[in-house]
């Protein structure tokens, strides 16, 4: 009995020294970047990945809205591009608030510590909203300042390209309450992102017999990247102003405030990736728009110019991209345009080629994104054409050892004169052999598809489908595509081969693809 005491207290001891978790990061987890606050309080950023190519000019396409949207002039899909600030080419990625900016945080940086301790511990970690979209940029602007005097080391980047806090742009966090890159792209075009069990599991939503009132940051379950609560309890403001949807594109009319994502009034049929509700920034009364139910979270970003080194690779990631587009078209019509720029002395002319010059600058960033595109497919397709040759080769081989078993067994019947046995055999090895048939045609047709695609990706820049190589990797990083992504690479250096001797050499292609085992 009191060994049994003493054990117990000694777990009530181990319990009671056990750390709690802090109010500013309810739901601490590997991965997190955490930025000291004042009042001994902190801010948490989970890194989103975007992959991209290893030009500093490079991004990442991304179809956001829903096809189904009932406001199409609102949430339609609409073509976008997104670009991690931080790392190069597939570890390109950005940062995010981890949960919605609470009122112990706000307090703490903008009314300070004799606030933050005045304030019920039960208010510090609800979302802060009734503030202004200036509010919560003055907000972002004063964290910024407390970080750099409390840990600048802290903040990723170097001196030259410090981290600083913002309001995260309309792509990034659609981009991110989507799943990013850690999902499917057919789950990144669901209405909802993929979750275990129903949406509201990771969602503040309206529930039966309770008000409809913001409640705590960070109660319900993290979404795929580790983020709490981007749809429902508040609803977030972002950095850009408010712009229709038309044909596919962001419409050029700039209206005003942008709030993602829902809030707790919204209800489980109601809420999806693609809501974005526009209110005024002001009221008819003047005064500045603060609802209860509008907050906001931050992002980390990074001076452009200062994180690439200089204004010089810039430019010769831009003349890169116009000499590749040179290789793959000819002529450039982009210089013809800006010799006629400099020929022409009418204003009205000059004008005229310069939209030329632009349009033609657009149509060539296209083309390139297209090409990017374009290997990444192909890419894929190799990998997967590369897996099912492989079993195809493996399910015919071990067809044509039965085969060879079957016709070894009749021919010991027939010398031990065993008539059934003969029957029975023969009857086995014609259908044998017609399975090993169907098996080798399928393997010859994949072979035949796979040399196919060699050698039109022999056809690409090497540069260019190494570079996609890695986004592809880094699209693919979930741990049940390990094989497929061992396949990739297979296939880009098969891509290799075929460019250094001009042809498919298909007894040396098979050699290299076939299972080790054989």
């Amino acid at each position: 009995m009191t060994a049994l005491l003493a054990l117990l207290l000694l777990a009530g001891t181990a319990h009671a020294q056990a750390p709690a978790a802090p109010e500013w990061n309810p739901r601490p987890a590997e991965g997190d970047l955490v930025l000291p606050l004042p009042c001994d309080t902190g801010i948490v950023f989970r890194r989103v990945a975007t992959p991209i190519g290893d030009s500093p000019l490079a991004d990442r396409r991304v179809v956001l809205g829903d096809e189904d949207a009932g406001a199409a002039y609102s949430e339609f899909v609409r073509e976008s591009h997104v670009a991690g600030g931080f790392g190069q080419g597939a570890q390109a990625h950005f940062w995010l608030g981890k949960y919605e900016v609470t009122r112990g945080q706000y307090v703490a940086i903008t009314q300070g510590c004799d606030a933050y301790t005045a304030l019920p511990a039960n208010q510090r970690r609800l979302p802060q909203a009734a503030l202004s979209q200036a509010d919560a940029m003055r907000f972002a602007e004063l964290a910024t300042a407390q970080v750099m005097k409390l840990k600048k080391s802290a903040l990723p980047g170097d001196d030259d390209a410090r981290a600083y806090l913002r309001l995260p742009t309309e792509a990034e966090w659609e981009f991110a309450v989507r799943g990013g890159a850690a999902v499917t792209d057919a789950e990144f075009r669901q209405r909802l992102p993929p979750v275990e069990g129903p949406i509201n599991s990771v969602a503040q939503l309206r529930r039966t017999g309770q008000r409809p009132v913001p409640v705590a940051v960070g109660l319900l379950a993290p979404d795929k990247l580790g983020l709490h609560d981007m749809l429902g309890n508040v609803a977030e403001m972002v950095a850009e102003p408010y712009r229709l949807t038309r044909g596919g594109r962001t419409g050029g009319r700039a209206g005003g405030i942008v709030a993602r994502g829902g809030d707790i009034a919204s209800t489980p049929d109601q809420i999806r990736s693609s809501q974005r509700t526009e209110y005024p920034p002001f009221t008819p009364e003047g005064e500045p728009l603060a609802l209860p139910t509008l907050g906001f979270r931050v992002a980390l970003g990074v001076a452009i110019i200062a994180n690439v080194g200089t204004s010089g690779a810039l430019r010769a990631a831009w003349e890169k991209e116009l000499a590749q587009q040179e290789q793959q078209a000819g002529a450039d019509p982009r210089a013809l345009a800006e010799a006629l720029e400099k020929q022409i002395v009418d204003p009205a002319q000059k004008k005229a080629v310069a939209t030329l010059r632009t349009t033609v600058e657009d149509e060539r960033s296209r083309r390139v994104q297209a090409d990017e595109r374009a290997a990444r497919s192909a890419i894929g397709a190799g990998a997967v054409l590369i897996r099912a040759w492989r079993n195809e080769f493996s399910v015919q081989a071990r067809t044509q050892a039965f085969v060879e078993a079957v016709e070894a067994d009749i021919a010991a019947a027939r010398q031990a004169r065993d008539a059934k046995r003969v029957q029975d055999g023969e009857q086995r090895l014609a259908e044998a052999r017609a399975t090993a048939q169907a098996w080798l045609r399928a393997r010859d047709t994949t072979w035949a598809s796979l040399t196919s695609l060699l050698l039109q990706q022999a056809e690409l820049p090497p540069a260019l489908l190494e570079a996609q190589l890695k986004v592809w990797h880094a699209d693919n990083a979930q741990p049940e595509f390990e094989r497929l992504r061992e396949f990739a690479a297979m296939f880009v250096a098969e891509v290799n081969h075929t460019r250094a001797g001009r042809a498919v050499n298909a007894e040396a292609a098979r050699r290299r693809v076939a299972p080790a085992a054989q």
